[in-house]
């Protein structure tokens, strides 16, 4: 089953938490490189996550994101 663009987003801003580099983000989340190309990107434009040289980590507005994103995300009846 695939996954949607929401989970992808918060499978790499949970990844990007802690610096990471690129092919870390590819490993953790079990993305191809230009599938993960692609989301960093819209990710950067967004200034959720930035990068200094090679390495990524989430911005604080990136993390409101991902805390709400998790919360609209979780299957129904849990708490």
């Amino acid at each position: 089953m695939n996954r949607s663009s929401l989970e992808i987003i918060i499978d790499i801003l949970k990844v990007c938490g802690e610096e990471t580099k690129k092919t870390s983000i590819i490993y953790k989340t079990n993305l191809n490189f230009l599938v993960t190309e692609k989301y960093l990107n819209i990710l950067l434009n967004k200034k959720w996550v930035e990068k200094t040289e090679n390495v990524y980590r989430i911005t604080s507005e990136g993390r409101t994101f991902l805390n709400k994103a998790k919360e609209v995300s979780l299957p129904i009846g849990s708490n």
